[in-house]
């Protein structure tokens, strides 16, 4: 006697323990022919729920989602390029920027400096002779006698 065996969620026919093969053909067409039925029913009901409206509501909605917050101005690629200076290179052109400025840490400039009638606080005692030297600095060092001059021969 066989044991009809089938799968577990979808019952479809499984073949017989016994292997009889003329009746297991029989049982995997079967099965087959239902996998085939369930696919062909399950997208109807796809297609029935994915419809160019959705997709375009969805499309939409995703948009929406990614400009969120941006001013009119900027809320195209068109307007964001505009306001990189339509620079194909921005990364590059602002890593090079960026590597030509004064590092924290120190490096030589050129060129003089407009300080816009701010001080510069914090610097130390000058040691060489082209070193900053604070207002404290000289005026302890005019009282120990040393003559500074200033202006013009």
């Amino acid at each position: 006697m066989t044991t009809d065996t089938r799968t577990t969620n979808q019952n479809y026919p499984k073949p017989y323990p016994s292997n009889l093969l003329a009746a297991d053909v029989v049982r995997i067409r079967e099965a087959l022919d239902a996998i085939d039925t369930d696919i062909a029913a399950a997208n109807t009901a796809i297609a029935a729920t994915i419809t160019t409206s959705a997709v375009n509501g969805l499309i939409t909605t995703a948009v929406g989602d990614l400009i969120a917050g941006s001013p009119a101005a900027l809320d195209t690629l068109n307007e964001l390029a505009a306001a990189l200076g339509d620079d194909a290179n921005f990364s590059a052109t602002v890593t090079t920027a960026l590597a030509a400025r004064l590092q924290l840490a120190g490096g030589t400039m050129s060129g003089s400096i407009n300080m816009g009638g701010n001080t510069i606080s914090n610097a130390a005692e000058p040691v060489n002779s082209s070193d900053l030297a604070t207002k404290n600095y000289a005026d302890s060092a005019g009282s120990k006698g040393y003559a500074f001059f200033c202006g013009s021969f």
